[in-house]
């Protein structure tokens, strides 16, 4: 009986009429002339997890209410950027391929895409996207318009979460929309079982394939048309806009239960929460908590450890430093800022910020092709943001105990062998939780095809002839199972070779040092100098003096010849043969003090390359 009462004050009774001309009546009634209907596709996995959904599919069609046609559609695949490989589970759910999300655009280009598009469509037939509900007898309700979902989690979950992620602002009149399946319920008196299930239940067939956004869009389209068509007069259900205090939430059933309140004098109603109840905003659908708790978490840790995500991780693309420590990622930040800009200073002298340009060009020339168009479109997203280009910037890296600092107008590995360099010289410790730091000058895609195309070009400055030099190749992959070392090794070998016949191998002391590190789908690359008098680029280790070589014992006999050991094998403590195990982030720390740690791991790459 609640559910009938509520649906009465909401208008979605329906109303049934024996008469042609009392449709035609109802269909004229609709408070909005025309409908943009949204069905997004997103990433996902069989297995449950805690990875946050991507948009992969943004379809969108306009459907008139007054005809029950869709007049106009819009639609765009989108870039994962957290996850861009896609799951085999996703592709066969959704029939969504590899190829046609990386052949998109990133979420942010294809949301201005789209405002263009309703900003065209605004143009032409004068649409208005109000924010609050309209009144039935309001002059202009001709040109009405608003958005309508299958469910809430579109529109209230998915963009309202990825663009908080991303730090992307969203456009404001995606802000409120109608629940079709909430109205379905409502106004036929009985719960759906899905979109195919609504269609079945009023006799249609769905068309086109399930899960696919453009085709569930359009059949969501006709399940609205049909519904007018019955005499269901839809109206917004959510809003995500902050909403007047009208009365105090008594009890916790009352908090959870729908209030209706009056937006103007007409005495529309419209479904939402009370802005002082507990769940105000699981109502927003915004994920947040009260500002009491959340200044609470504020006096005890700093916003309760959030970290950035979305724009602020490595992507492809950056150069900077990868910087190692042991379970102290904010002081080793802290700890980098101070060394770097010592250090950099010295080299470039006082940073100087300099603000970007936030006006963009207002002139468009109409003969512009589609690739300049998109280029002057990402300029202009640039410059809006007006953000101060530091030299030196922190951004998650996808790795525990390992940060990534951007960098900005600088060599970064010129940078750390200064650096390094000067520790060596100096001795004077200057950090006490950074344990390594490799530069990073190039970073592509984490994919073997991938990264030999890119070092082809990328190695010529230092390998290809005339130049020539002894080499090793250090690799390294965190949080990445597709890439097997040996495999990477000797395939970036065989390109050294390629480039010039007289590069040769040298595992004791190279004159230049190939660093790979791979972090999930990201490859950083790196050629450095004297990685091997800097112990590794390390920190903690490049403080401590030159290892001396061990004295021979005094009661040698005389003439006895040593046991032969291998060439340039040092004593050790392991087996014979047995590499040693990986270690992960803290290894570093833990071999200090043991003179061995540089022969040891020069023995490791002979054997690996014999």
């Amino acid at each position: 009986m609640a559910t009938k009462r509520l649906a009465k004050e909401l208008g979605l009774l329906r109303q049934r009429s024996s008469s042609s001309s009392g449709s035609k009546k109802l269909v004229s009634n609709q408070i909005f002339a025309y409908i943009v209907v949204i069905d997004f596709e997103s990433t996902c996995w069989k297995e449950k997890n805690n990875y946050g959904q991507e948009i992969i599919e943004f379809p969108a069609v306009l459907l008139n209410t007054s005809t029950g046609e869709v007049e106009r559609e819009f639609h765009s695949y989108v870039q994962p950027q957290e996850h861009p490989i896609l799951s085999s589970f996703c592709t066969e759910l959704t029939g969504i391929s590899q190829s046609q999300v990386e052949a998109g655009v990133p979420l942010q280009i294809c949301l201005s895409r789209f405002s263009r598009w309703l900003q065209t469509l605004q143009q032409q037939k004068g649409l208005e996207f109000p924010n609050r509900q309209p009144s039935t007898e309001a002059s202009n309700t001709s040109t009405l318009c608003t958005f309508l979902t299958w469910s809430d989690w579109d529109l209230g979950v998915c963009l309202q979460y990825e663009c908080k992620r991303k730090q992307i602002n969203k456009p404001h009149m995606l802000n409120s929309w109608i629940d079709l399946r909430s109205t379905y319920r409502l106004f036929y008196n009985r719960k759906p079982k899905g979109l195919n299930g609504a269609l079945q239940d009023l006799g249609i067939q769905f068309e086109g394939r399930e899960h696919s956004g453009l085709d569930d869009a359009r059949n969501t389209a006709q399940l609205a048309a049909r519904m007018t068509r019955d005499g269901c007069v839809l109206r917004l259900t959510r809003c995500l806009d902050p909403m007047p205090i009208t009365a105090k939430v008594k009890s916790l059933a009352e908090a959870r239960k729908p209030s209706i309140q009056k937006e103007n004098d007409h005495g529309t109603p419209i479904i939402t929460r009370s802005a002082s109840s507990p769940f105000a905003g699981e109502a927003g659908m915004s994920g947040g908590q009260s500002e009491s708790r959340k200044r609470a978490k504020k006096r005890y840790g700093g916003g309760g450890g959030k970290r950035c995500r979305g724009s602020r991780e490595l992507e492809v693309g950056m150069q900077g430093v990868l910087i190692t420590c042991n379970m102290n990622e904010k002081k080793c930040t802290s700890e980098a800022f101070n060394l770097l800009g010592e250090y950099a200073d010295e080299l470039y002298g006082p940073e100087k910020c300099k603000l970007q340009s936030a006006e963009g060009s207002s002139e468009e020339e109409e003969g512009d092709d589609v690739e300049a168009a998109l280029k002057k479109e990402v300029e202009q997203l640039k410059g809006a943001q007006a953000k101060q280009q530091r030299r030196f910037q922190a951004l998650e890296s996808g790795a525990n105990n390992v940060i990534f600092i951007k960098t900005h107008n600088l060599e970064s590995d010129k940078l750390v062998h200064h650096i390094l360099s000067d520790l060596h010289t100096t001795k004077k410790k200057k950090s006490r939780v950074i344990l390594r730091m490799l530069p990073v000058t190039g970073t592509c895609k984490a994919f073997q095809e991938d990264m030999l195309k890119f070092l082809s070009t990328f190695l010529e400055p230092w390998f290809k002839t005339p130049n020539a030099a002894s080499y090793q190749i250090v690799f390294k992959a965190r949080n990445s199972s597709h890439n097997k070392k040996e495999e990477v090794i000797k395939a970036v070998a065989g390109l050294v070779g390629k480039l010039n016949p007289k590069n040769k191998v040298d595992l004791t002391s190279p004159e230049l040092t190939i660093i790979v590190e791979v972090i999930k789908a990201v490859c950083c690359v790196s050629v450095v100098r004297d990685y091997t008098l800097f112990r590794k680029y390390n920190v903690q280790e490049v403080l401590k003096d030159d290892i001396k070589p061990p004295e021979e014992p005094k009661d040698k006999v005389a003439g006895e010849e040593p046991k032969d050991k291998g060439a340039g094998e040092e004593p050790k403590d392991k087996g014979a043969g047995e590499e040693p195990k990986d270690k992960g982030a803290g290894e570093d720390l833990r071999d200090q003090g043991k003179g061995e740690a540089k022969q040891s791991t020069n023995l490791e790459n002979s054997e690996r390359a014999q």
